[in-house]
């Protein structure tokens, strides 16, 4: 068997500082593993199965903030008293179920280690590490056998757990302690009243949270064990969380409008005691300016503080009163509300966190972009983490890879989902992300599921698809929108997003968060669209009340959500249904049915896919002023798709198909049957493709080869050519530039060149202009970072002469000698210059300008590209 020995480690309690020490010097023997799903590498060689072994771990919990301490009246975090250690046959060797196959418990020593012992085994197996859940051994032996979906993800309990799953290569006999990083199974509140001076003795009482929690989290329908999901014990009761205090440390629990989460804040106010009610919310500000209100779910490992900075009036005058009345407002207290994961190493000087931990997708292909940021002391260094695709099925993967690696400066992951096979089954893939320093190692990963997309439909207005609202009544006409949520709809997933795309409807007696989106035409055409979010809570179907907001409108209104397929209503629009193809054109004339409903548009109405299995089908609709009227036309209702594929050699690109489709033929076909029109195919044709890549300005290398770089600004002046033709290209976001590219056989080995120019508006009327250019093949733009070497620094200015007589010319001394002057330039009359400095001067670089023809007590400057950038006025002081 196996022995762990651990320290018991509170990252918040100040008094066992000590023993932390201690405990970290230990843990330089081995990696400091922390995350959800955590693999370890052991010596592989050969040991007889079926002996006793005794090895020592050290459990290892994320702080929360740097330096984690108590706080004055603050309660001490639950810590790690037992450990049992789960070990299951890894379903490599057991299809696709786990087998139990022993529990052994860990014994606490005074060395600040636990111990437990473990059969020796020659194959790979997994262990859920749980502290401080208590297991008779009759219980034990009954869950022998069990998967681990049946064993650990109905653990549950009124304790304040810790857990971790990972993997052992093989179990032998080992001298280094052995790391386990792990998760708690609770959250924390925590009340700092800064405004102590008007408002003593404040203490914080929370409502609505669960009485009890799961040992781990799991996603019962994926059946996969992940940091992020949110897990309610199924037999939780929901009541107050205990006495006043300025620290809680509740179970995970969802906030609901049946189930509302608040906590009563309670103090001494102008003598006397007073109550308020604090929701667990916040608000922002959208894009439309409205305030939008987001619930906050408790969510293990996380931190919820309460910043209270002021009270500006008297409370309730019993915590009754507070309870059943309305959340106060900033009219009477003044407080913030943080809520952020566990995510510090122990010293607290790195951090390694990640904005999101589960992505749920649909069938269809999908681009995903999770955001990551790692720190050491404060400073970002997300160039140091490294990133690993764990799939499911390495046969049908979901995640397209190579995963470019801008990530290294952007902290984002760009991830292309494969579309799901038709019939398959929910699927998901990890993506770890590690660091190692000094022999630690900090690990977090992301979970992706990929469920069979689900439907709206039917989606309706007033009860059909399309509604007609009489064109003569004023504004204000009665438009509910209505559409299904299915059964089988996965329950932890909810509540939905879903979300109504409308410009011509108003919600109606009903207040909806909304926003402002660009919504793309065609690949250079976009408009403004207002989207407003509804919160389904539950299954069947769901009626919205919308109004006209004017008279004589139609419109096409899109109705979306997360795992589900997009659907398309109207009102006062016609409706045509087809099959929609498409071809590559010269060589390749096959015809082929498109399939990808994110990556289509139309210049009239809206279109979409009717759904993500059959072979092509689309839905279309335009107005019907458009299609009523009777005077000759030539205009065109404009089809635009996109199909994003990798070449062989992993170039990625994308390819615009377009119809132009004559008004007339829909007219036709809608004045023949208004009801249901006839089936309309309209087949695509490739026009042109896109390319995206990063490109990175390459500035300096210094003699041990570091780099001095910057990401591509917004406003640089860009343009591009491919064998010698010139391309439209255009900035999209820092560094992200998007290239057309004609159509010509085997562009990946044309020859592209880039040139930017980046001007730098200083202080006092200066200018610095940097020009880079670069010219490689197209296939060795994408898929990785593309260095675009600056060629030329140009530099225009004042000169100011405090006490000095004018002079006609200025010196320049560069590194690395600073000798012999690279140059020396003339001084306009206005006292302006213009000076060209070297294109690989680093931007810290000292740089001398020395006044010219002047050989007694010459005046030197000593600056650098960087300062100049703020100010490129030359100051020349008599000394």
């Amino acid at each position: 068997m196996m022995i762990i020995r651990g320290n018991k480690y509170r990252p918040e309690c100040g008094k066992h500082r000590q023993s932390g020490l201690l405990l970290l010097l230990l843990l330089m023997l081995l990696p400091l593993v922390h995350g959800c799903q955590q693999e370890r590498e052991v010596d592989d060689s050969p040991e007889r199965d079926g002996g006793k072994v005794e090895l020592r771990f050290a459990p290892q919990i994320l702080a929360f903030e740097p330096g984690d301490k108590l706080r004055s009246g603050e309660a001490e975090e639950p810590e790690v008293e037992t450990l049992l250690l789960m070990v299951f046959e890894d379903h490599i060797q057991a299809g696709d179920r786990t087998t139990l196959l022993y529990i052994s418990e860990a014994t606490r020593e005074v060395t600040g280690t636990f111990s437990a012992e473990l059969y020796t085994r020659s194959q790979p197996c997994i262990i859920h590490a749980v502290a401080n859940y208590e297991m008779d051994q009759a219980t034990k032996n009954s869950l022998i056998g069990k998967d681990e979906r049946e064993v650990v993800a109905r653990l549950q309990g009124a304790g304040h757990y810790f857990w971790q799953r990972f993997t052992l290569g093989r179990i032998k006999a080992q001298s280094n302690i052995q790391s386990i990083g792990l998760l708690r199974s609770f959250a924390k509140v925590t009340l700092v009243n800064n405004s102590e001076s008007t408002f003593t003795d404040a203490s914080i009482k929370l409502y609505h949270s669960a009485d009890r929690g799961t040992v781990a989290p799991f996603d019962p329908q994926s059946g996969q064990f992940a940091e992020g999901i949110l897990t309610v014990a199924p037999d939780a009761a929901f009541s107050q969380a205990g006495d006043y205090a300025t620290t809680h440390y509740p179970f995970e629990t969802r906030n609901s409008d049946s189930n509302p989460l608040f906590v009563i804040l309670k103090g001494n106010f102008n003598g006397s005691v007073n109550y308020y009610k604090i929701d667990l919310s916040q608000k922002k500000i959208n894009a439309g300016g409205d305030e939008e209100i987001t619930k906050l779910h408790l969510q293990r490992n996380y931190q919820y503080r309460i910043v209270l900075k002021g009270i500006k009036r008297p409370g309730a005058a019993t915590e009754e009163e507070a309870a059943g009345g309305l959340a106060i407002n900033s009219g009477v207290l003044d407080y913030a509300l943080d809520a952020f994961p566990a995510i510090y190493s122990a010293d607290g000087t790195r951090s390694l966190s990640v904005e999101q931990t589960v992505f749920h997708v649909g069938a269809h292909e999908a681009f995903i972009t999770p955001r990551f940021s790692y720190k050491e002391s404060g400073v970002v260094k997300n160039e140091s983490v490294q990133i690993k695709v764990v799939e499911e099925d390495p046969t049908k993967p979901l995640i397209r890879q190579p995963i470019n690696e801008d990530y290294k400066t952007s902290g984002v992951l760009n991830v292309t989902i494969n579309a799901m096979e038709e019939g398959s089954a929910t699927r998901q893939a990890r993506i770890i992300l590690e660091v190692t320093k000094d022999g630690e190692r900090m690990v977090r990963s992301i979970l992706i599921v990929q469920y069979a997309s689900f439907s709206l439909e039917p989606v309706l207005i007033n009860g059909f698809d399309p509604a007609i609202i009489d064109a003569n009544l004023p504004a204000g006409q009665r438009a509910e929108i209505s559409f299904v949520i299915p059964d089988d709809y996965p329950a932890h997933l909810y509540p939905i997003p879903v979300e109504i795309a409308t410009s011509t409807l108003t919600p109606d007696g009903v207040t909806l968060p909304l926003k402002v989106v660009r919504r793309e035409i065609d690949s250079h055409t976009s408009v403004n669209e207002i989207v407003y979010t509804y919160t389904a809570d539950k299954p069947g179907t769901h009626t919205v009340p919308f109004k006209t907001n004017k008279k004589d409108t139609q419109e096409a209104v899109t109705v979306s959500a997360p795992n589900f397929l997009k659907a398309v209503t109207g009102y006062n629009i016609g409706r045509f249904k087809g099959q929609l193809t498409y071809s590559f054109g010269q060589q390749n004339n096959q015809v082929l049915p498109y399939r990808v409903p994110e990556l289509i548009s139309t210049s009239h109405g809206r279109i979409s896919m009717i759904d993500g299995t059959t072979e092509g089908q689309y839905d279309i609709y335009l107005p019907i002023p458009l299609l009523e009227s009777t005077e000759p036309t030539n205009e065109m209702v404009r089809v635009t798709a996109r199909l994003i594929y990798a070449e062989s050699n992993n170039t990625q690109l994308t390819r615009l198909f377009t119809a132009d489709v004559p008004v007339t033929e829909f007219r036709d076909l809608y004045q023949a049957n208004k009801e249901d029109p006839a089936p309309k195919d309209i087949h695509l044709t490739h026009t042109s493709t896109m390319m995206q890549a990063r490109f990175i300005g390459l500035h300096h290398i210094d003699g041990q080869g570091v780099k001095e770089t910057i990401l591509i600004p917004k406003d640089a002046e860009v343009s591009a050519s491919l064998e010698g033709r010139e391309v439209p290209v255009r900035v999209w976001e820092d560094g992200m530039l998007e290239i057309d590219l004609p159509i010509v056989e085997h562009i990946e080995k044309k020859m592209l060149e880039m040139r930017l120019r980046i001007p730098t508006v200083t202080d006092n009327s200066g200018l610095i202009v940097e020009e880079y250019s670069v010219r490689i093949p197209v296939a060795d733009v994408v898929n990785h970072q593309i260095e675009i070497k600056r060629t030329k620094v140009t530099m225009y200015g004042n000169i100011i002469w405090e006490g000095l007589p004018l002079v006609r010319k200025i010196r320049c001394y560069f590194p690395p000698d600073y000798i012999n002057p690279a140059k020396t330039y003339e001084v306009g009359t206005a006292n302006r210059y213009e000076i060209e400095l070297p294109a690989d001067l680093s931007d810290k670089a000292r740089i001398q300008f020395e006044r010219g023809n002047v050989f007694w007590h010459p005046t030197r400057i000593n600056t650098s590209l960087n300062e100049l950038r703020k100010d490129a006025t030359l100051v020349f002081t008599q000394v």
